[in-house]
């Protein structure tokens, strides 16, 4: 969905009415399309973020089961533990202008590696445990061992790692737009935002002050939905598990 589909056809910062409802933005945009044009985009960074972070906490785990791959796993995660996101973002942002794809996946990486740690050192536990070593000597192999076991007694800790994960990008997409750090061309709510706090005067008119109002809830409530869904998902994902184990 692009931004020229709210096409700034009306005054600037007019008040609500029938036709607008939430009034115009400071390029006469109605401001009520702007918000629903760009809340896919929230949601669409909290979903993958959520995906992603969840397939790495879960490859976090699997690494495991070998020793050398978990030295190298801990070394890596260890390297990266100071590793100064924020500037991180604003340095490559010179360089190239982030999608809100990239940012929820670059989010959802740097986001990962401290709660990845927990799971990997949880799977490694696992390990000694008579279940797992009974698993072991029926003939299965470590792979197959992990996926009989490990998958269900951590998917609870990792999708709710990966559920604030999602809420922190969603924040931080939000954010790095409306810091103009995040390419142009698709709809934003932090995108928004900067618009309005960057007109001379808006702050100064009461219906741009509902509207930054109505983005940060906006923007709340959506980062709260995706954090929430991680709950509708444990109480599905762990029966099935406990029924095929």
């Amino acid at each position: 969905m692009s931004e020229g589909m709210c096409s700034p056809s009306y005054q600037p910062f007019s008040p609500p009415s029938p036709a607008h409802p939430l009034g115009t933005d400071p390029i006469g945009r109605d401001f009520l399309c702007v918000l629903l044009s760009s809340i896919p985009t929230s949601l669409e960074v909290g979903v993958v973020a959520m995906i992603f972070s969840s397939l790495l906490l879960l490859l976090s785990a699997l690494l495991a089961m070998n020793d050398r791959a978990s030295k190298a796993f801990t070394f890596i995660t260890s390297s990266l533990s100071g590793f100064p996101r924020f500037a991180f973002f604003v340095f490559l942002s010179l360089i190239v202008q982030l999608s809100p794809l990239e940012i929820a996946l670059l989010v959802s990486f740097l986001a990962s590696l401290a709660p990845s740690k927990a799971i990997h050192f949880k799977a490694r536990q696992m390990r000694e445990e008579n279940f797992f070593l009974a698993s072991l000597a029926s003939g299965a192999s470590a792979i197959q061992a992990f996926i009989r076991h490990v998958p269900k007694n951590v998917v609870d800790e990792v999708l709710k790692y990966s559920s604030m994960i999602a809420s922190i990008a969603v924040y931080a997409e939000a954010g790095l737009a409306m810091l103009g750090l995040e390419s142009q061309g698709i709809p934003s709510l932090g995108k928004e935002l900067n618009l309005i706090l960057n007109t001379p005067g808006a702050l100064m008119e009461r219906i741009a002050q509902i509207q930054v109002l109505v983005i940060v809830l906006t923007i709340i409530v959506i980062s709260e939905l995706v954090r929430k869904t991680a709950t509708i998902l444990t109480k599905l994902i762990l029966p099935y598990y406990n029924d095929i184990s």
